[in-house]
């Protein structure tokens, strides 16, 4: 009768520590997943970010880059390059060769 008696409450235990144990490992992976999701959102902000930042993202904006003739160095002026040279433009869906007919400045 004892011996009953202890198995009983052994049993009683052992199931509400299996469902404590449950409930606890619903609660952790709930978490786990929680924190995977507001990181992969994060990460989709992050990217788009950066991508904004991009300097070839503007290109895709119709804007374009435009370098010397070794492909390398950037036009930022028109003092950067002489009538007759050539010059590179980068777009977003390819590139120019193009020769310097003149240049003018803008005023101001």
């Amino acid at each position: 009768r004892l011996a009953e008696r202890i198995h009983h409450i052994s049993q009683t235990r052992l199931r509400e520590a299996r469902a404590l144990l449950e409930q606890f490992a619903k609660r952790a992976q709930h978490g786990v997943q929680r924190n995977l999701d507001d990181r992969r959102h994060r990460l989709t902000r992050l990217a788009a970010s950066l991508d904004a930042l991009s300097p070839l993202a503007v290109l895709t904006r119709g804007y374009s880059l435009t370098f010397q003739a070794d492909g390398k160095t950037l036009v930022r002026s028109t003092r950067d390059v002489q009538p007759d040279d050539l010059i590179h433009t980068r777009l977003a869906s390819g590139h120019l060769i193009s020769r310097v007919v003149s240049t003018s400045p803008i005023p101001g």
